[in-house]
């Protein structure tokens, strides 16, 4: 076990990998830099339509006034965030300086004529009000302009650190010539072509493997012109890739010689630009929130496991993480501390006989797993996502990643405490070929069609029955 340890800990530390690690941090940071910017401008705007609704508010109350005037905050600001959302014309890259301005003066614009049709039939003396609704509105776009200038001035000055991302493209010579110059163009803006590759060569798709592994790439674009095999091909060379996966599409112009080139998405990190910071933020909230709540319990069940066994209260065993990258995951100890296991190799099987009786409680209620939110917060896992796997997990008497050909697909996001296979039933100890392969289609299921309300979907049924499994020893 120490020879396996050893070289986990050289793996942590290979360059490659600290790399990798280092741009998925940036472009997550991105994301979190340009939702802040995003959150400012439509709070400014919910805020100032309630300002300007104030006069229609019925003044028996305050209590009521104040409850009143967030409500309309809340709804402005939603309405502002979704006008913004409507009006994004390139999802595939960076927005340039104008385009964002066009987004935050049209989400102050529409949003105040939707205050202003509000109001309008509910007021004695409307011609005022639309003074005032109109003095709010000028108001908000001016401080949209403001937010938005700044924010550009502040991405371009970190925009070598997290603004350009690294694309590599790989095809035949004439469609990859075509993408480049598309790039060169400035049509997909914060993109810049560092490698050309060619499909029909088995050491350049390995050199893009290698370079995707080591985060030296943000974004492949296949152009293959048509070639469905080949795009499969290259995509399975590319299993536990974080980097955004792209098809280019050449589309006949309005004249005959002339043609366009579209992207398709096949693969996009949740975990990247605002989604991904959205997502992170629901970690951190939720994670600190329980830890601190949770935090007398955790201590009896701290104390429990070590008046019943001597030992560590806390295990750690080494787990796949993104990218297949190594880290320890933590857990409470449900085992005798001489009886554990680090590597997963021997798993545990029904009416194990190493767990002890406060352990057999902890897994059967889940609670052993409560640890992980600092997991979470250290940023080596997510409240929801595929369950983190031991290393060295057998089934059949092979190891799981190699029995099955998709399993490091699953190692495209960050591992989760809780994921759509454990709510719907795939959880326990994975014996079989089927067991395996059905909790990886779940998984897999789950990457593919990622969103925000999914994880809020997965967080709600775990929380109200979907963490215990009384089956479990």
């Amino acid at each position: 076990m120490e020879t396996e340890e050893s070289y986990l800990r050289k793996l942590l530390h290979n360059p490659a990998m600290l790399n990798q690690y280092a741009r998925r941090e940036a472009r997550a940071g991105d994301g979190m830099q340009r939702l802040r910017w995003a959150a400012t401008d439509t709070l400014q705007i919910g805020i100032l339509s309630a300002i300007a609704l104030a006069p229609a508010l019925p003044s028996d109350s305050l209590h009521n006034n104040l409850f009143m005037a967030t409500l309309i905050c809340l709804v402005a600001t939603l309405l502002a965030a979704f006008v913004r959302r409507a009006f994004m014309s390139n999802f595939f890259a960076m927005e340039t300086a104008n385009s964002q301005l066009r987004r935050a003066i049209a989400g102050s614009l529409l949003t105040f004529l939707a205050v202003a049709a509000f109001s309008l039939p509910m007021l004695p003396e409307p011609g005022q009000h639309l003074l005032h609704v109109l003095m709010c509105a000028i108001l908000s776009v001016v401080m949209s302009i403001i937010l938005t200038l700044v924010h550009a001035r502040w991405s371009g000055s970190v925009q070598t650190a997290i603004g350009n991302s690294a694309v590599a493209v790989i095809g035949g010579d004439d469609a990859v010539g075509r993408v480049v110059d598309a790039l060169e163009s400035g049509r997909w803006p914060g993109w810049t072509a560092v490698m050309r590759l060619h499909d029909a060569r088995a050491e350049d798709v390995e050199q893009l493997r290698l370079a995707v592994a080591g985060g030296e790439i943000d974004v492949v674009i296949i152009s293959t012109a048509g070639s469905a095999d080949r795009v499969r091909q290259i995509v399975a060379a590319l299993p536990d890739a974080t980097a955004r996966i792209c098809v280019a599409l050449d589309v006949p112009g309005q004249q005959s010689h002339t043609s366009s080139i579209w992207l398709v998405d096949l693969w996009r990190n949740p975990h990247d630009g605002v989604p991904g910071a959205i997502k992170r933020v629901i970690d951190l909230a939720l994670s600190i929130t329980g830890l601190l709540i949770l935090s007398p319990a955790l201590a009896l069940v701290a104390l429990a496991i070590r008046l019943e066994s001597p030992g560590p209260v806390i295990f750690r065993q080494w787990r796949f993480g993104a990218c297949s990258r190594p880290f320890q995951v933590l857990k409470f100890r449900t085992m005798r501390f001489d009886d554990s296991d680090a590597t997963g190799a021997k798993r545990t099987v029904a009416i194990d006989p190493r767990v002890t009786r406060v352990g057999r409680l902890l897994r059967r209620a889940s609670i052993d797993e409560l640890p992980q939110l600092l997991n979470v917060l250290a940023g080596e896992m997510s409240l929801v996502g595929p369950r983190a796997q031991a290393m060295f997990m057998e089934v059949n008497g092979q190891l799981l990643f190699e029995a099955l050909g998709d399993y490091p697909a699953r190692h495209r996001v960050l591992p989760g405490i809780t994921g759509w296979a454990q709510v719907n039933g795939s959880r326990g100890e994975v014996d079989t070929i089927e067991k395996a392969e059905r909790r990886t289609a779940l998984d897999l299921w789950y990457i593919k069609n990622w969103s925000l309300w999914l994880d809020i979907r997965i967080i709600l049924r775990t929380a109200f029955g979907g963490f215990a499994n009384f089956n479990a020893d």
